[in-house]
């Protein structure tokens, strides 16, 4: 499965700092992310689901998004991050099962019922399709840091957007040990 990463030429324009410490630590192995829900038709946001959700049905159905938050430690200055996107087999993905990556400018803070929401949608950085179970691989991107390895932005929380591509498409999972994304902290 070819890797999942969407932030790191993005990290510079939408990071906000978190915090600084000047003290060496060790990284964790992995970072999970905060999946919150977005109504298209309402601005309305489910913060903090634990659960990644991407609808779309010939307009029949509010179109529905997953955001994504990732806060990376201190901890993470001076190494690699990785984006993998797995699926297990109690995840779905059918219709085209593609999205495109958008990178947020403010990732979401909290539950809305209209906009301003924390969507925020910024600049495409990719399209990937879904297979479960399998994972998300990349059919196109843009910007060449879109996948790979790229330095942590250490101290930044980041916001990412799966919007579903095409007509129709389902893509569903639970985040936990053996479906959704996470970024890998490695040695640089």
């Amino acid at each position: 499965m070819k890797s999942f990463a969407i932030l790191s030429l993005a990290a510079a324009a939408v990071a906000a700092p978190t915090s600084s410490n000047s003290k060496r630590q060790t990284p964790p192995a992995t970072i999970d992310p905060l999946l919150s829900q977005y109504n298209v038709a309402t601005g309305a946001v489910t913060y903090n689901t634990g659960e990644g959700y991407i609808f779309k049905k010939n307009g029949a159905e509010p179109d529905i998004t997953t955001l994504m938050s990732f806060k990376f430690p201190d901890s993470t200055e001076g190494y690699n991050c990785e984006i993998l996107f797995p699926l297990d087999a109690a995840s779905t993905a059918t219709g085209s099962q593609r999205a495109q990556v958008f990178s947020g400018l403010k990732p979401a803070a909290e539950t809305t019922t209209t906009w301003p929401s924390g969507n925020l949608r910024d600049q495409h950085l990719g399209d990937v399709k879904f297979e479960a179970p399998g994972g998300a691989v990349y059919e196109a991107t843009y910007g060449p840091y879109a996948q790979g390895k790229f330095p942590c932005p250490a101290g930044y929380k980041l916001g990412a957007e799966l919007v579903g591509r095409w007509d129709e498409v389902t893509v569903a999972w639970t985040q936990g040990a053996g479906a959704g994304p996470y970024i890998e902290v490695t040695a640089a």
